[in-house]
């Protein structure tokens, strides 16, 4: 607001996102070379969400005690000290292989650094128990997908039923300034809670921060996949589970509502990492499309030796299915699509206004 008022005040923003969104700052309460880390995050592709990430969004909050980096990827070269293994405990939590406790016992924080069987932005959505959760920061960019909410109300409603990894997740955030004052249901109120339906990461109701602290890298290519990923989040209608409490069945057709995120993965062999979305949606149709004959062109670029068993080169593009293929091993030739998921979505958005 104040560079559209006077011309002088144009430097203020980019100084204001140095200064108050500055990640390393942040970083050297866990990390002795913040730099260091965030090249690692983008050789492995980790993300950084949950205490952490909703701390360098919210000012004011006392100091977490964990740094909780989602990645795909660990092997034995990187030579971590392990202090302890951590197996995932909830069924719904199935994509977590494990979690590596690092500890710092003089700073007395702890990096979990969480192994997922997928791509970790899949993980993070499908395991958020609230809208807190919902922040999550890249090597270059960090995003909130409920600004208004977190940052400017300092408000969170829950996304699933609280169970024990709930209630540790509360414990969390409680030290650090979010308590049950601050927990909404949604049954209650939902008042000024925007952004349900189908909900694209980055898009106008998300903030998005590009990361500008003196990182001597290259941007992170996951902005194609993050910003064009979409996930669902709707009011659903549950009906009241009592457990062993006998004594209050006043009403056996008790029912609540409640929020619940839905996000699935969309992968092809055309794309270097999965998308994600909700769970029936026109953009998933749409890009799956564009994706198989992307790929069914490429296949024919192979040798006809080298091709996966399955491909049958006389089946006309509109029956191609790459699911169908046995799985196999792209040559170093092949060209992805990564770079036009940007245009996809515009056409397809414009496509959509046109119906």
């Amino acid at each position: 607001m104040l560079q559209m008022v006077c011309k002088a005040f144009r430097w203020l923003p980019a100084r204001l996102r140095g200064a108050l969104f500055n990640l390393n700052a942040h970083l050297r309460g866990f990390v002795l070379e913040p730099d260091k880390f965030r090249q690692r995050m983008q050789d492995c592709d980790a993300i950084i969400s949950r205490g952490f990430a909703l701390n360098f969004f919210v000012r004011g909050c006392s100091q977490t005690l964990y740094l909780d980096v989602f990645t795909q990827y660990i092997t034995e070269e990187e030579s971590y000290v392990t202090s302890s293994m951590q197996d995932a405990t909830d069924e719904r939590d199935r994509d977590i292989h494990g979690i590596l406790l690092l500890q710092n016992l003089e700073r007395k924080t702890t990096i979990r650094i969480v192994q997922t069987a997928s791509f970790p932005l899949l993980t993070i959505l499908q395991t958020s128990y609230t809208t807190a959760d919902l922040n999550f920061i890249l090597c270059d960019k960090a995003y909130s997908l409920f600004p208004a909410l977190t940052i400017q109300k300092h408000v969170f409603y829950p996304l699933r039923d609280l169970d024990n990894e709930g209630g540790r997740r509360l414990v969390e955030y409680a030290h650090q300034g979010w308590t049950n004052r601050d927990f909404n249901w949604a049954d209650w109120s939902s008042e000024g809670l925007k952004g349900l339906g189908y909900r694209r990461i980055g898009n106008k109701l998300s903030l998005v921060v590009h990361l500008q602290d003196g990182v001597g890298t290259p941007s992170s290519t996951l902005s194609h996949f993050i910003e064009h990923s979409r996930c669902e989040i709707t009011h659903v209608s549950l009906s009241a589970h009592f457990g062993n409490n006998t004594r209050r069945r006043r009403n056996l057709n008790a029912s609540y509502h409640v929020l619940t995120l839905t996000a699935k993965k969309i992968s092809s062999y055309s794309l270097r990492r999965p998308l994600t979305d909700g769970q029936f949606s026109g953009w998933e149709d749409f890009v799956r499309e564009r994706l198989s004959r992307w790929t069914r062109a490429e296949l024919f670029k192979m040798e006809p030796g080298a091709r996966p068993a399955a491909f049958d080169p006389a089946a006309s593009s509109i029956v191609f299915d790459e699911n169908d293929l046995q799985t196999f091993t792209q040559p170093l030739s092949w060209d992805y699509a990564d770079d036009q998921l940007p245009r996809w979505y515009a056409e397809w958005e414009r496509m959509r206004r046109e119906v």
